[in-house]
């Protein structure tokens, strides 16, 4: 998007055409893994995450949630196969589902009728245009999650906030408007990165990114370069390492400090996915050194 049609789109904003969602915050972001037990070391071990709960099908875990707050966590999926994407979705936190609809659906976005999930939290949600699923909730006091208040909070943990999320698409100048025009986003450019602000005072964003290698989550830092010597110190990136790391199956983990932007990636070198014939070594490599 050039600079020119980026400020066309915050004057469009600004004039209060489009209906803004008033949403609290990200609640999380959801993507897939291939060994469970792996990614859980990644996420609980090199960044600190507890799991308050799972859903668990014919007997095995189909659903891990890792802890970042009491209103925000990252939901990981197993079973990630060879050329199968890794993101999922992103989840907005709502105070109210049913006026969220309503506003949904004026904006012609066909959200789903509002259910209560299988976690006791209600639900709806659409597609965007690249086929993004955009979920939105509604916290109930007796869900696995607020039942879980003040619960699996660990002191290791890297970060205490998801800051933004990484949105793949195709076109992201569509995409920006998309958002922009049907929710009230705003659009916003950081170097070379462009981010949609949710609307509200979360300080909160979705990134546009790229196809390849894909969607990311986004972790607020009081302290960057300490976040980055952590990792090290934990295994999960090494000295003159990638920025920003990837779990073992190839998700970026993205750092922002507390209070401003994450860093201009057009400065940092990324972490390619990995493809799917080197899944297998990259577990046994994954766990090897973390682990044993």
């Amino acid at each position: 998007m050039t600079a020119a049609r980026a400020s066309a789109l915050l004057v469009l904003v600004a004039a209060g055409l489009p209906a803004q969602v008033p949403v609290s915050g990200i609640a999380h972001v959801a993507v897939r893994v291939g060994d469970l037990d792996v990614a859980r070391r990644f996420y609980g071990g090199a960044l600190g995450f507890a799991e308050p709960f799972q859903f668990t099908d014919g007997g095995k875990t189909s659903v891990a949630f890792l802890k970042i707050n009491d209103r925000q966590f990252i939901e990981l999926y197993p079973g990630l196969k060879p050329g199968q994407e890794r993101w999922l979705h992103v989840c907005l936190e709502v105070a109210d589902i049913e006026r969220t609809w309503r506003l949904l659906d004026a904006a012609g976005l066909k959200p789903s009728k509002v259910n209560l999930g299988r976690a006791g939290n209600l639900l709806t949600m659409f597609r965007d245009p690249d086929g993004n699923l955009i979920e939105f909730l509604q916290y109930l006091p007796e869900s696995m999650h607020l039942k879980a208040a003040g619960q699996a909070l660990s002191d290791r943990r890297i970060s205490v906030r998801l800051s933004h999320a990484g949105l793949p698409v195709r076109d992201k100048e569509k995409a920006a408007g998309f958002y922009a025009g049907k929710l009230g986003f705003l659009p916003r450019r950081q170097g070379s990165r462009l981010f949609l602000r949710i609307p509200g005072a979360n300080g909160q964003s979705l990134e546009l990114v790229d196809p390849a290698p894909g969607g990311s989550i986004g972790l607020a830092v009081r302290d960057l370069p300490a976040a980055w010597k952590t990792l090290v110190s934990r295994g999960a990136l090494s000295p003159g390492g990638d920025v920003p790391p990837a779990d073992p199956y190839g998700t970026l983990i993205d750092f922002a400090a507390e209070g401003g932007d994450p860093p201009d990636r057009a400065t940092l070198r990324r972490r390619r996915a990995l493809p799917p014939s080197a899944e297998s070594a990259s577990k046994q490599q994954f766990a090897r050194r973390y682990f044993e």
